[in-house]
């Protein structure tokens, strides 16, 4: 009898167990949610930037207006010691300097912006190294032109292209001070790409010649340099050898996206890769110029970085994060259709997304309160 009694007892607390797991699984979860944050309606235009600061987020283009991490308008952390044009636009911004209506260059010291330098033509794009500011500059011809600004010595320099170069894109590697310029060669009777690589002086050091290809993005790391063109992705190494090549001539509709640990690219299409039979949308390439194959999600849009992984947006309805091997690891609905995200790399919780209708709106990842 009492043996009895035992196995009914156990019988007992086992469909109890399994009663209690049943509506534990079905209780409301503090599950994460992608969430619109209140702020001030930030139209968006098509000539716009969003340029992340520690202190914000600046988004110019007619105008400039700064905004925190939430979306609020906030005065700029920076002060003028002296601007006779009150009208302004900040038209690109290092660590140590503001650059005014493609024009003027502020250095920022101890919160204040100290006039630093006039150019003669406008810039539009500036990059900080140790010893000069790269200026891409833009000529009366309309034609891109690098140049660099010795921040000592307060001079400006060509890079001493030959007449036939012409400049396409620059890349560096991460934490290094070396610099490469891609630039297409219209010398010979069919167009090629020359990349120039320079050391921190910047003094050229190297040349890859690609006779009849032209590449219009390049990626360089410290051993390898890493191109994208009508042809494909070509990896080469420093003593400019070829070491691989992609070749994706149906389509060089590239989505790049590179994060620390290397770039993620989206095809638009399906390739075969190191002779597999399996066939790919997507290329991971480290920064030792490994690469493979992964799968995403069919008609994702956007890709771009996100902390050490990835993120994208399916259908403008969807938007993925993932890691370097394609896994997703969250998903969350989007209020409303989507065309593109960006995240603030000064705040890990806040991704940028901009609609369909022209507006951009800050989102945070935060856990539900079903309380």
């Amino acid at each position: 009898m009492k043996y009895g009694k035992r196995v009914a007892l156990i019988i007992f607390l086992i469909v109890m167990f399994g009663v209690g797991y049943l509506i534990y699984q079905h209780l409301p979860s503090n599950a994460w949610i992608l969430q619109p944050l209140v702020h001030p309606t930030i139209k968006w235009q098509q000539d716009n930037r969003m340029i992340f600061l520690k202190e914000g987020i600046v988004i110019t283009g007619e105008d400039t207006t700064f905004y925190d991490s939430n979306g609020q308008i906030a005065s700029f952390p920076y002060s003028f010691e002296s601007l006779e044009n009150q009208n302004y636009r900040i038209t690109d911004i290092t660590s140590g300097y503001v650059l005014i209506d493609k024009k003027t260059i502020y250095k920022i010291e101890s919160g204040n912006l100290v006039h630093f330098y006039d150019l003669v033509y406008p810039v539009v794009k500036m990059e900080e190294y140790p010893d000069y500011l790269l200026l891409i500059e833009e000529d009366e011809a309309g034609m891109l032109v690098p140049k660099f600004l010795d921040v000592e010595n307060l001079m400006l320099f060509d890079f001493g292209f030959e007449k036939d170069l012409y400049f396409v894109d620059t890349s560096t590697p991460q934490k290094d001070t070396s610099l490469s310029i891609l630039t297409l060669d219209v010398s010979s009777p069919f167009p090629s790409s020359k990349v120039l690589h320079y050391d921190g002086k910047p003094t050229l050091i190297g040349v890859i010649t690609a006779i009849d290809q032209v590449f219009y993005n390049v990626f360089r790391y410290p051993q390898h340099t890493i191109l994208f063109g009508n042809q494909g992705i070509v990896c080469y190494n420093m003593e400019n050898e070829i070491e691989w090549t992609i070749e994706t001539r149906y389509s060089s509709d590239f989505q790049i996206a590179q994060n620390e640990y290397g770039l993620l690219v989206g095809l638009d299409h399906f390739v075969g890769v190191d002779n597999s039979t399996e066939l790919y949308n997507a290329i991971f390439i480290d920064k030792n110029g490994g690469k493979k194959g992964i799968t995403l999600p069919i008609h994702l849009k956007s890709i771009s970085p996100y902390k050490d992984k990835f993120t994208g947006i399916q259908y403008g309805k969807k938007l993925f994060i993932f890691d370097r091997d394609g896994k997703i690891e969250e998903e969350y609905p989007i209020d409303k259709d989507a065309t593109r995200v960006t995240w603030n790399p000064y705040d890990d919780s806040k991704l940028l997304i901009l609609h369909q209708d022209d507006t951009l709106q800050i989102y945070s990842i935060e856990q539900e309160d079903n309380s």
